[in-house]
């Protein structure tokens, strides 16, 4: 009986062995995991700041291009009056 006892307390000690090392590197999954999804978050705003960039660089082209129409300027229309003679 003494035996079974020793055996059985033995065999629990493995089992929570066991699930301390599951444990341990589910953990260590889970930290690889944390630190890739910071990685990926700071690409991600570091790709939104560069779009804001790109976006103001468009919009200002156009209001400038759009100023340019209203007024005219840059624009040489004698050559389209020597087509219409």
């Amino acid at each position: 009986m003494r035996w079974n006892s020793r055996k059985n307390r033995f065999s629990g000690c493995e089992d929570k062995i066991l699930e301390l090392m599951i444990g341990l590197e589910i953990r260590k999954i889970h930290e690889s995991c944390r630190a890739e999804l910071r990685r990926i978050a700071a690409d991600v705003e570091k790709e939104k700041a560069e779009a804001r960039v790109r976006t103001a660089e468009t919009k200002s082209f156009w209001l400038g291009y759009g100023k340019a129409r209203r007024t005219g300027s840059g624009v040489d229309y004698s050559a389209l009056a020597i087509m219409t003679e």
